[in-house]
């Protein structure tokens, strides 16, 4: 049983208009630091696809508990798995910053048959790496959206090259852009996100087009997304936004690249 840790450096492809951490490259730091468990196993994808098996993620539930670092600082990114339930994977993971955590979440993964797309046993990934019982978000649990209300926006999306992983089909990136995307430019200039829930439910491919359709929650800070393959779901999330108030400028941050004053 043990945990899998990773530093990295926020580059200026990962950070947004403030100079801060992109709530989506917290994810894909989540993503490869898993990864890079998985090879240290012989478990990476290049190494299951031998045995006709791909990885896929199902769900993702991340909490931000406070403003992301700026460009140029280092995190560190901890992963383990906590949980295996039937077919299913359970990856909890814990982001830092100078080791005060800002990023909590848990993945559920899934194996499945590169031909038939139908899910296979997982107990030899547990047997080989081992559980940690220990849950950052709480008990695992099927996720359950609330429903749509007042519809926000509205956007088309079709999937192109750029999108297309080595699983030959969209990255769970791709959908987290486009839901970003399809959110008014001036509520992601007032809001900044706190919790977002997603499920990826269906595969798509190159050339296939999307529909995103944001909605309002059941509450002012909650936000409801639908991205939709000929109006069938194959992404869902809810989101929950804070707003940005006032905050520390880069200009005025002891930054890890600068000696301090």
């Amino acid at each position: 049983m043990k945990k899998y840790s990773k530093i990295y450096p926020i580059t200026d492809s990962e950070m947004d208009a403030d100079y801060r951490l992109r709530p989506i490259s917290a994810v894909m730091f989540f993503q490869d630091c898993f990864s890079r468990f998985m090879a240290s196993e012989y478990l990476a994808s290049f190494d299951m696809i031998r045995k006709n098996i791909i990885w896929i993620i199902a769900d993702l539930d991340i909490g931000f508990m406070d403003e992301l670092p700026f460009w140029s600082d280092d995190i560190r990114v901890e992963v383990w798995l906590s949980e295996v339930s039937g077919l299913r994977i359970y990856t909890d993971f814990v982001i830092y910053h100078n080791e005060k955590p800002f990023v909590r979440g848990v993945g559920c993964w899934f194996l499945l048959d590169a031909n038939t797309r139908r899910p296979v046993p997982v107990s030899s990934v547990a047997d080989k790496v081992g559980v940690v019982d220990e849950l950052v978000m709480g008990k695992h649990h099927r996720m359950e959206f609330p429903e749509s209300r007042k519809t926000v926006s509205e956007a088309s999306y079709r999937i192109n090259s750029d999108d297309i992983d080595f699983n030959g089909h969209a990255n769970h990136k791709s959908y987290l852009n486009i839901a970003a995307k399809t959110l008014p430019a001036d509520f992601r200039r007032k809001f900044r996100i706190s919790r977002m829930s997603v499920r990826f439910q269906k595969e798509c491919f190159l050339d296939d087009l999307l529909v995103c359709t944001v909605s309002e929650g059941a509450s002012h800070d909650e936000i409801v997304y639908h991205i939709r393959k000929d109006g069938v779901d194959v992404c869902s999330g809810v989101s929950h936004w804070v707003p940005k108030g006032e905050s520390t400028c880069i200009q005025n941050t002891e930054l890890q690249i600068r000696p301090c004053r």
